[in-house]
């Protein structure tokens, strides 16, 4: 399991049943981007089981949810600053994101190799 220099489980634990099945490529991705970004990066949302996934109305087959591989690959991060949102969005451009979310409070992350690229969702 890759060792994390910015985030800890506790973070990206499913907040219903615990699952931590999250891609070593991905969390490594995320703290190249943490350290593009040089701030914090708050975690709002990481692993779900497909439960909790449609509990909180999540998409089905979301990349938070397990893949083929049974492993997740998206995170979402607190961002409501349009600034920080663009640094945000570089740094994840940087390292080869090609999947967002932009919301209100928050942009969702991710490296899903098993879900089309080249994604932008409001």
């Amino acid at each position: 399991m890759y060792n994390c220099k910015y985030f800890k489980i506790p973070e990206y634990i499913c907040k219903d049943c615990g699952l931590i099945d999250i891609s070593d490529n991905a969390l490594y991705m995320f703290d190249r981007m943490r350290e593009i970004y040089g701030k914090e990066m708050i975690v709002t949302s990481g692993c779900r089981c497909e439960e909790y996934n449609a509990k909180i109305g999540g998409a089905p087959g979301s990349a938070h949810t397990p893949q083929e591989d049974g492993l997740t690959y998206a995170l979402d991060i607190a961002c409501s600053d349009s600034r920080d949102r663009f640094k945000l969005v570089e740094a994840a451009f940087r390292v080869g994101c090609v999947r967002f979310g932009i919301y209100d409070d928050y942009i969702h992350f991710d490296f899903c190799p098993f879900l089309p690229p080249e994604v932008l969702f409001l």
